[in-house]
């Protein structure tokens, strides 16, 4: 009985901390190949807004890789993102390391790819900055592909 009674406490906190979830932009690392790696931020919009916090990277393994290839994709037909919402990967100086190729490729409908021409090593943290997307609780992916 308390077992029961515990597990139905859990599932209404969790179902209420659902309500008023903040955006999050979840990260993690992994290598594809001896030489390249990905970094996958899992972004979940803020349940008010929509909105997720910009988010620095915490793997310094990304330290003297190349920036490839990054991938945007909505991951779920039930909360669609905000269409043309804007991606940008910034340097520590808040410029963007995706030259502005980032406007507008966050799309409900489309997993985009944004292959780089300028490829310049990383050489300190990076932080994810998504614009415009405003559904709430939509959920996406934004892969950022490195090579050595």
């Amino acid at each position: 009985m308390r077992k029961r009674l515990f597990l139905i406490i859990l599932a209404v906190l969790f179902m209420v901390s659902n309500v008023w979830a903040a955006g999050t932009a979840l990260q993690s690392f992994s290598w594809i190949t001896p030489n390249m790696a990905q970094l996958v931020f899992t972004c979940t919009g803020d349940a008010a807004d929509g909105t997720i916090p910009d988010t620095d990277t915490t793997d310094g393994r990304i330290l003297g890789l190349y920036l490839y290839r990054v991938i945007v994709k909505n991951t779920t037909a039930q909360t669609d993102c905000t269409d043309d919402s804007d991606v940008y990967i910034l340097d520590e100086g808040a410029v963007d390391l995706l030259n502005g190729q980032g406007v507008d490729t966050l799309d409900k409908d489309a997993e985009n790819y944004i292959r780089l021409y300028r490829k310049d090593p990383i050489v300190g943290p990076v932080t994810l900055d998504v614009n415009s997307q405003a559904e709430v609780s939509a959920v996406y992916t934004v892969t950022v592909i490195l090579a050595k």
